[in-house]
């Protein structure tokens, strides 16, 4: 992910306006799904946090 946004950004950088445009679409969507993933780990993570400390009753 990390990559991918390095060299969009990269190329952003060196492109014409009419390259730059079509680019930063690109660099936008690698970026909310980057936060899309952070997100859904943040969740998983503070489920299983909640989760693992419950014991069964018994």
């Amino acid at each position: 992910m990390l990559g991918g946004i390095l060299i969009v950004g990269i190329k952003y950088m060196t492109a014409t306006p009419e390259e730059a445009a079509k680019l930063k679409t690109k660099l936008v969507g690698l970026v909310i799904a980057g936060i899309v993933i952070i997100g859904a780990y943040a969740i998983w993570r503070l489920a299983y946090n909640l989760f693992s400390g419950m014991t069964a009753l018994g």
